[in-house]
């Protein structure tokens, strides 16, 4: 997939690879209505890429896990929820993507055990670069945030961090020869 794609998109099935190579994905005029998506909804966030099992949004119980996903070198950019969203994911991969001027966050992952977000780029985000919740064993290797938008938000709170893998504070359960943080 190369180019610009006016789209928002949703992947529900296991073991799928969307792979962008150059590829610019921005909002559409209409998004279209999916797993990550209900335009009944006013005021709905819309994200750029999301991939979705199944999950009550009222109590956040998972009935189901799309597992063993991964989304490679997209830009996203300008949606009014996060670029790359994951809601009950499971050992899904990230890599690769920039996420620009998203609203919500540039990747988060929610309820998506096991997720690797790996050499990443996020800024201009109103909330934090990387969300990460409820999320046991994610791994954010090589991933940077300029500043305005220089940290990870785990578990409802904000770590700053000067680049993940730069200086700076260090979240809780970040390795300094590595740069990588385990996040449980």
């Amino acid at each position: 997939m190369f180019g610009r794609h006016r789209e928002n998109v949703a992947i529900v099935k296991n073991g799928l690879t969307l792979r962008g190579v150059g590829a610019v994905i921005v909002p559409p005029v209409t998004p279209a209505a999916h797993a990550c998506f209900d335009p009944t909804q006013e005021g709905e966030a819309v994200h750029g890429i999301c991939v979705s099992g199944d999950v009550d949004l009222d109590t956040g119980e998972v009935s189901r896990y799309v597992e063993d996903v991964t989304v490679r070198g997209f830009t996203v950019r300008d949606f009014t929820g996060s670029g790359i969203n994951l809601t009950a994911a499971r050992d899904a991969t990230i890599t690769g993507n920039v996420a620009v001027h998203n609203v919500e966050s540039g990747m988060a992952a929610s309820a998506a055990p096991g997720t690797r977000m790996l050499l990443k780029r996020a800024s201009g985000t109103d909330r934090a670069a990387f969300v990460v919740f409820r999320s046991p064993a994610v791994s954010l290797i090589g991933n940077v945030a300029p500043p305005g938008a220089r940290h990870v938000q785990h578990r409802g709170r904000a770590h700053r961090v000067g680049a993940i893998g730069g200086r700076g504070s260090r979240p809780p359960g970040r390795d300094p020869r590595t740069s990588r943080w385990q996040l449980r």
